[in-house]
């Protein structure tokens, strides 16, 4: 898998890549750190077939994501915490 940003834009290989983030559960927010909630759960696949099966073979309720998704909820989620 490679993902690359490059003058505000993404691209990824293979194209049917994935990312999971986790599923919205109701609960509200809480008190715990973003790192705490999302990068146990944040992961890349080479599929969104790929994406369930790890959710399902680990008991996860996650959202598989299409990477223009993936890309647009990083902004929303992270916003220019990365950027130079």
């Amino acid at each position: 898998m490679r993902i690359e940003f490059r003058g505000g834009r993404a691209s990824w290989q293979p194209a049917a890549a994935a990312a999971s983030f986790p599923a919205d559960d109701g609960a509200g927010e809480d008190d715990r750190q973003a790192a705490d909630v999302l990068c146990p759960t944040v992961n890349f696949y080479a599929s969104a077939e790929a994406g369930r099966a790890y959710e399902r073979a680990h008991g996860l309720h996650l959202e598989i994501l299409t990477m223009p998704q993936a890309v647009r909820a990083a902004a929303a989620t992270f916003g220019g915490l990365l950027e130079p």
